[in-house]
């Protein structure tokens, strides 16, 4: 197709930028929504009240369900995000779901760490409300199955103090045991002894709540890919984050390739 272009090109690409670029004002709407929640922090009966809700207002995208309890008897919520493709009465919606790819957003295990747990909650705010009107999202939710936990360290976080950013006696940063999470999971470079704790093949032997509690479900669902949001520096780490010396060295994994993409 040939264009005549006028006389007055730079108002005509200023005209047709403004037309493409406004939104409407129901999406203006919702992201101001979304952006509503990340103005403060969600406590744990917060965070609570909003899933219950959302599960309650999008029944057939959304499932609310707990993988287990924090030391001091917190839910560990899990949200699960995803479209039917097929009606539910279908004899093969059963199979449809099976086949779809599950992928997993872990937050907040480090409980002064909180962009993480803040960002996820918008996350799921934001595809539920665009879940009909956005065909990227559309098409996310109806060929994954996305499972997102907020907080896997509910306590830590209650026990943090909005502000103490610079605090190295990082108060919140451990469960309410004193352990951090992202170090009580085993490790490839353990030797399997240690790793056993000298019980016959319990690899949860010693481990904090939270942590069996990941690991159980870990071990339950077959998660194609999983990302885990932590705060502070900038830095993408991935398996294996660790050396057989404990030393700060580059560990490749057989998938060392996908993960340097993923990770760029």
């Amino acid at each position: 197709m040939r264009i005549n272009i006028p006389s007055t090109p730079c108002l005509l690409f200023f005209s047709l930028s403004f037309i493409f670029c406004e939104r409407s004002p129901l999406q203006v709407e919702k992201d101001s929504a979304v952006d509503d929640l990340l103005k403060n922090y969600h406590h744990y009966d917060e965070l609570e009240q909003l899933l219950n809700t959302w599960t309650q207002q999008y029944p057939k995208l959304t499932q609310l369900f707990s993988v287990g309890k924090s030391t001091n008897n917190r839910e560990l919520f899990v949200m699960r995000l995803t479209s039917p493709m097929i009606p539910d009465n279908s004899d093969e919606h059963d199979e449809v779901q099976i086949l779809k790819p599950k992928f997993k957003w872990v937050a907040n295990m480090h409980g002064d760490e909180v962009i993480g747990r803040e960002v996820t909650i918008a996350l799921i705010y934001y595809l539920l409300l665009n879940s009909n009107s956005d065909s990227r999202v559309n098409r996310l939710l109806s060929t994954t199955d996305i499972y997102i936990m907020p907080s896997m360290n509910p306590d830590g976080f209650e026990l943090s103090t909005e502000g103490l950013c610079d605090d190295l006696s990082y108060i919140g940063r451990e469960n309410s045991l004193h352990v951090d999470l992202n170090r009580d999971f085993p490790s490839p470079y353990q030797t399997l002894k240690s790793m056993l704790n000298g019980t016959a093949g319990d690899l949860f032997y010693g481990r904090q709540k939270e942590t069996i509690a990941v690991m159980k479900w870990i071990l339950k669902e077959n998660f194609v890919l999983s990302a885990n949001l932590h705060g502070g520096s900038v830095v993408a780490s991935y398996p294996y984050d660790e050396s057989a010396s404990h030393q700060p060295k580059y560990s490749a994994s057989p998938d060392d390739a996908l993960f340097r993409f993923l990770a760029r």
